[in-house]
């Protein structure tokens, strides 16, 4: 009756001391791995993207470039250049026409400036010196010609920035969408003569 208890220790016995080993070699097997995974724990800690990713990236306005107004010099009207605007709004009887050779779309302010002239009746009604913004959906009249003398010209005094409006009789509106404005963007000088001539037009979402 003694040998299957005796058997019994023996196994328990081996199994302690199994277990003891276990114990003592477990701290370093698990130094080991730890050693080998630390190269590629590294690796996956960097990335060498990360510079470029968007929540990185602090947008500084003081280096934005303001928008700065360039100085305004009329030219003298050209009669022979001018191009009558085909357009659905407008004073009614009077055809409203755009010297071509004064059209003007700065590169540095985008602002399209051109003398406009409104004839009734066989006369010259008024006759502005304008510009147009695109972008911020204004104009400004910088000056005017005499009807009766178109050499006489009166610069405005502190001319300011006015909305275009979609009205009935104001033709702005429709002149920045079909012929001078792509969008919030002024468009291309010859683009716009290419309109003036009848070529080109464009309606787009002012």
């Amino acid at each position: 009756m003694l040998s299957p208890i005796f058997g019994v220790d023996a196994i328990v016995s081996r199994i302690l001391k199994i277990n003891a080993v276990m114990c003592m070699r477990f701290p370093r097997i698990l130094i080991g791995l730890l050693w080998l995974l630390a190269p590629l724990s590294s690796a996956l800690a960097f990335d060498p993207f990360e510079a470029f990713r968007p929540n990185t990236f602090e947008y500084d306005e003081s280096l934005a470039k303001p928008w700065l107004e360039q100085s305004v010099t009329p030219p003298a009207i050209d009669l022979a250049a001018l191009r009558p605007l085909q357009l659905d709004r407008g004073p009614l009887g009077a055809t409203l026409y755009i010297d071509e050779n004064s059209l003007d779309v700065n590169a540095e302010d985008a602002v399209v400036r051109f003398w406009f002239l409104l004839q009734s009746d066989g006369k010259y009604g008024s006759v502005n010196y304008e510009g147009f913004r695109c972008g911020t959906r204004e104009f400004k009249i910088y000056a005017y010609a005499n009807a009766a003398d178109l050499t006489r010209v009166t610069p405005v005094e502190n001319p300011v920035w006015r909305p275009i409006r979609q009205n009935v009789r104001d033709p702005r509106h429709e002149m920045a969408e079909e012929y001078f404005c792509s969008g919030v963007l002024p468009r291309k000088p010859r683009e716009i003569v290419r309109s003036l001539r009848g070529f080109g037009r464009q309606s787009t979402t002012f």
